[in-house]
């Protein structure tokens, strides 16, 4: 059953394995016959900041290929961390906080990482 599947990346990428953790998870999940869609929300938005000492840069870079290319951010977050689309290493649609209530109510599964 193709289930829609929502990943929530609230973790910075250095402090924890848990940004690790979930991304491997994603990676993983992608290979199944779901529709997979991640969003960046808090201090996960530093997940993916280009030239960071924790780098996911290529994992991110491939996402494409695992079929997984619905890739959102809080715009909120990027301006309360004083960042820009352009600092990012991927291009991601940005929402607004109803936007990503609406998008957490269009998933089956929601993973919060």
């Amino acid at each position: 059953m193709n289930k829609k599947i929502l990943f929530v990346f609230r973790q910075p990428p250095i402090g924890s394995a848990k940004a690790q953790e979930a991304l491997d998870i994603l990676l993983m999940a992608s290979t199944r016959q779901h529709s997979i869609s991640v969003v960046f929300i808090g201090d996960g938005v530093w997940q993916l900041k280009t030239q960071q000492a924790k780098n996911f840069t290529a994992a991110y870079k491939a996402l494409p290929l695992y079929d997984v290319t619905q890739i959102y951010v809080d715009q909120l977050a990027l301006q309360e961390r004083c960042l820009t689309q352009s600092d990012l290493t991927l291009t991601v649609t940005l929402l607004d906080n109803k936007a990503i209530a609406k998008l957490m109510q269009q998933h089956d599964v929601i993973f919060n990482f």
